[in-house]
C-alpha cells in the first residue's frame, strides 16, 4: 500500500482502492439482496408464504449486519480484508491493476 494515500485522498492509489471497496461492496450487496428477490418473485408467484419472506428478510438483515460491521472498520483493515478475499479479489484484480507502486498483499 502506498503511504502517499493518507497525504492525498485523490491519490492513484486512494482512487483505486475506493473503486476496490465500491466493486466488492456491490459484489457483497448483490450476494444478499438476490436470494431475497428470488424469494419475494416467488411469494408473488404463490411459491412460498409470508413466513418463509419474514425469514427471508431476517436472514438478508443479518448478512446486512455483517456488511456493516465490515464497513465499521478501519479504512486499511477493510482494504486488507478485501484482498484476502482472493476468490473475489483475484478476478477484480485482473481487470483492474492497481497503480504503479502500490503494494498487494502477499497470497
Amino acid at each position: 500500500m502506498l503511504l502517499d494515500r493518507k497525504r492525498d485522498p485523490e491519490s492513484a492509489a486512494a482512487q483505486w482502492e475506493q473503486e476496490m471497496i465500491d466493486a466488492y461492496m456491490e459484489h457483497r450487496w448483490a450476494q444478499i439482496l438476490s436470494p431475497l428477490c428470488e424469494q419475494l418473485d416467488r411469494w408473488k408467484a404463490g411459491e412460498r408464504n409470508y413466513d418463509d419472506i419474514v425469514e427471508a428478510i431476517r436472514a438478508a438483515r443479518k448478512a446486512d449486519d455483517a456488511v456493516q460491521g465490515i464497513l465499521e472498520k478501519d479504512h486499511e483493515w477493510l482494504v486488507k480484508v478485501i484482498q484476502l478475499e482472493e476468490d473475489w479479489f483475484l478476478p477484480w484484480l485482473a481487470n483492474h491493476p492497481p497503480p504503479p507502486g502500490y503494494v498487494l498483499l502477499k497470497f
